[in-house]
């Protein structure tokens, strides 16, 4: 009896770290120096950084063989990433640099002062708002936090919310 508790227990512990959900803990990095993004960049700037996250959300456009348009899902860790920090005075605003209807890296129009998604060709506000193109959602957002003249920024995604247009 004894022999096969031991084996039971032995083979629980064996599984439960063959598990396929990846566990990404949360992490804050620094991220810019607000003193530049203020000077320099004239409070909006793309950067690569190293993030670790778990994009539960991510769907990538391809086209099979045929040329036909299909949006592939995942959910993986996605390592280097890159972010778009813009300044909305007074507050710092930390997106990711793709639409979340796309995939595609997002463009910043400065004349606009919008962001655009050259694939599908959606529009979003400065603070991330959802403007107009095919599906209407805002965009991804990572928090951050100021501190030391340095922005911090935490690798839990805040998923653009649909707007009420796409609701109905």
């Amino acid at each position: 009896m004894i022999r096969y508790l031991i084996i039971a227990i032995s083979t629980m512990v064996l599984l439960s770290g063959c598990s396929t959900a990846e566990v990404v803990k949360e992490e804050n990095i620094p991220a810019y120096p607000i003193e530049i993004l203020k000077r320099y960049n004239e409070g909006a700037i793309s950067i690569v950084i190293p993030l670790h996250l778990h994009d539960k959300q991510l769907r990538i456009l391809s086209y099979n063989a045929d040329g036909l348009l299909s949006r592939q899902a995942f959910d993986d860790i996605t390592f280097p990433v890159q972010i778009w920090i813009i300044d909305n005075e007074p507050d710092v605003q930390v997106f990711l640099a793709r639409s979340p209807n796309s995939a595609c890296i997002l463009q910043w129009h400065k004349e606009e002062q919008q962001f655009y998604d050259g694939c599908l060709g959606t529009t979003f506000s400065r603070d991330g708002k959802y403007l107009d193109g095919p599906l209407s959602r805002n965009l991804d957002e990572l928090p951050i936090s100021v501190e030391k003249k340095m922005i911090w920024l935490s690798n839990q995604i805040i998923y653009g919310q649909p707007t009420k247009q796409q609701s109905k």
